[in-house]
């Protein structure tokens, strides 16, 4: 027993492995899927939308972290906005701003916002939108298309009840969420 493996073994219980390797018909060692987030979306400008499904596993969800891309720190202005509503069309439940400047190049952004309650066991939905960026100097985020069980989208124009639907696709885009 060691406490690096009590860490481990907490934050994977509720990952199922993909395989397990056995030594002497014991556990010994667990390999988890991770998603690769292989595809850069389309530079997010003013009007554009990216929603993605946020599964909620716990009360009080009050931080969702974004895999970022600023093509190499060449994305300065402007803003981006992530929401978190019920619905993709819906009121906000929170929303946070971080100015585009502070995103990291190909690292994941945490926007922090007041907890959400009722968030437990929850299909929330995350929209991601920019202002002031301009072609060649907005930011996008990094997607996974292979991801099963899970959808995103990208909307140009107003968000409506049937957008989301319209448009959207297999596959996650890179968030983390606490």
């Amino acid at each position: 027993e060691h406490w690096a493996n009590d860490f481990i073994d907490e934050y994977y219980q509720k990952r199922a492995p993909v395989f397990t390797a056995r030594v002497n018909g014991l556990p010994y060692a667990w390999v988890y899927k991770k998603p690769a987030l292989t595809v850069a979306l389309p530079e997010l400008l003013p009007g554009t939308a990216v929603i993605a499904e946020l599964p909620a596993t716990r009360q009080g969800l009050s931080r969702v972290d974004v895999f970022t891309a600023t093509y190499n720190g060449r994305a300065t202005a402007g803003r981006m906005r992530l929401a978190v509503r019920r619905q993709p069309h819906g009121a906000d439940l929170r929303s946070a701003v971080r100015d585009v400047h502070t995103l990291p190049d190909n690292g994941y952004a945490a926007f922090t916002f007041a907890p959400v309650e009722d968030s437990a066991e929850k299909l929330l939905y995350v929209v991601l939108t920019t202002d002031g960026t301009a072609p060649k100097n907005a930011p996008t985020v990094r997607g996974a298309p292979q991801e099963e069980g899970r959808r995103y989208a990208l909307v140009h124009g107003e968000i409506t009840e049937g957008t989301y639907a319209a448009k959207q696709k297999p596959g996650s885009i890179g968030l983390r969420w606490f």
